[in-house]
């Protein structure tokens, strides 16, 4: 953890290495500084909407249809390469019509109710997930 001033008001700064998202929100966590092997539970929740997955680069997807697994590999900015996980999906659509012109870079995400999930890319396209459960983590090599 670290403290940054901006205009005069301190924000607390975690260094997360693991979000786990089920219906209910975000679950962060963060490397356990005794045992660095081990991940220690912060307790914070966040909604799909508060990822800072705006401006990240979608460099590739990837569907399991035998798991009913996607993953989406993310580039954010200041950030390692990142995966978001959506398992149990029962629908995806994936258009690439790219209406404003050429862009990999995501403009905004929401969740428009529990298991629906909306990705609008600068492109002006939307991709659309609905699946029971989610995750944004680090990719792992």
């Amino acid at each position: 953890m670290r403290l940054k001033s901006i205009g005069g008001v301190r924000k607390v700064m975690w260094k997360f290495t693991r979000f786990s998202f089920r219906q209910h929100g975000i679950v962060a966590y963060r490397r356990d500084t005794a045992k660095s092997s081990h991940l220690k539970f912060l307790g914070i929740t966040l909604s799909f909407r508060s990822l800072s997955i705006h401006d990240a680069t979608l460099s590739a997807i990837y569907v399991s249809w035998e798991a009913a697994r996607r993953d989406i590999r993310l580039l954010p900015v200041g950030l390692p390469p990142h995966l978001l996980v959506f398992e149990g999906f029962t629908h995806i659509e994936l258009p690439r019509r790219e209406s404003w012109g050429p862009s990999s870079s995501i403009n905004n995400s929401t969740e428009l109710q529990a298991g629906q999930f909306e990705i609008e890319l600068q492109s002006g396209d939307t991709l659309r997930i609905e699946a029971t459960h989610w995750a944004f983590r680090p990719e792992v090599a």
